[in-house]
């Protein structure tokens, strides 16, 4: 019989992409997140209140329903991947499969 452990692991996470520079936002982040769409079913505000709490007022954090965009206030363009990664693991958990872009 396999225990709780391997179950977990056979089933599928939803997927969170962190994309650095898209069009049109070429100096911050945007994620998205599996099952948000912006039309039916927008993004929790709970985790922008979440990321906002970890990242600190040097960080604007936006939900744009089916996206999130986190940009550097001082310097638009400032990248700091780990610190937005580790963020982001804190707030989704394990609920999600991080994929960075770029």
């Amino acid at each position: 019989m396999e225990n709780e452990k391997d179950v977990n692991e056979l089933v599928e996470k939803k997927r969170a992409r962190l994309t650095f520079g898209g069009p049109g936002h070429s100096g911050e982040y945007m994620l998205n997140l599996d099952d948000f769409d912006g039309y039916k079913k927008n993004i929790p505000e709970r985790i922008c209140i979440s990321l906002r709490e970890i990242l600190g007022n040097e960080w604007d954090v936006s939900n744009r329903g089916s996206r999130i965009e986190i940009a550097f206030i001082k310097e638009y363009g400032k990248r700091d991947d780990e610190k937005i990664l580790e963020a982001i693991s804190e707030v989704i958990g394990n609920e999600y499969e991080i994929e960075k872009r770029n």
